[in-house]
């Protein structure tokens, strides 16, 4: 178990560490501190409603089924927003 926590917090500050800095860079700076806290506390709202779900279809159907369209759902929409992100900032971004 004391490994799990490890590797969950290593992952934690190897996501953090890339991801703030690529989301500042999105907004103009007369909005940077507005556009990151919104679009930061809109995504983990939205996070923290997706175990609700998961047990609302595990409950009334009784199959993993729906679990998996679901997690194949967030990675199709994850994926297409990293694809978007990547079209319109092509050459935007140079570190």
């Amino acid at each position: 178990m004391q490994v799990f926590f490890i590797v969950y917090q290593l992952w934690n500050a190897l996501f953090f560490t890339s991801y703030l800095p690529i989301q500042s860079r999105l907004f103009p700076v007369d909005v940077r501190c507005t556009g990151t806290a919104l679009t930061y506390n809109l995504a983990f709202s939205i996070a923290s409603i997706i175990p609700t779900i998961c047990s609302y279809f595990f409950a009334d159907y009784e199959s993993p089924f729906f679990l998996v369209m679901f997690f194949i759902l967030a990675v199709i929409t994850a994926l297409i927003s990293i694809i978007i992100l990547v079209i319109r900032g092509r050459g935007q971004y140079a570190y």
